[in-house]
């Protein structure tokens, strides 16, 4: 593993837990590469600081330079 502390890692059910989904969509989002794949001893483990990046709403393109031209008008 990285240089992370292992309290910043979540095992798949922590990680389904605290996504509010189930342990199949964050194996999902493993198998395609959504989430990166640790492993502790014989647990599967992901990062924390991953898993919330991936769940965090994204900007749809260009929805700035819209809000930015809103405002001047």
């Amino acid at each position: 593993m990285r240089t992370e502390k292992m309290d910043e890692f979540l095992t798949v059910d922590e990680a389904a837990e605290l996504a509010g989904l189930s342990h199949w969509t964050i194996r999902k989002y493993i198998k395609f590469s959504k989430l990166q794949r640790y492993v502790s001893g014989s647990r599967i483990v992901v990062s924390r600081a991953e898993l919330l990046e991936l769940l965090r709403p994204k900007k749809a393109e260009g929805q700035d330079k819209r809000n930015d031209s809103a405002a001047t008008d």
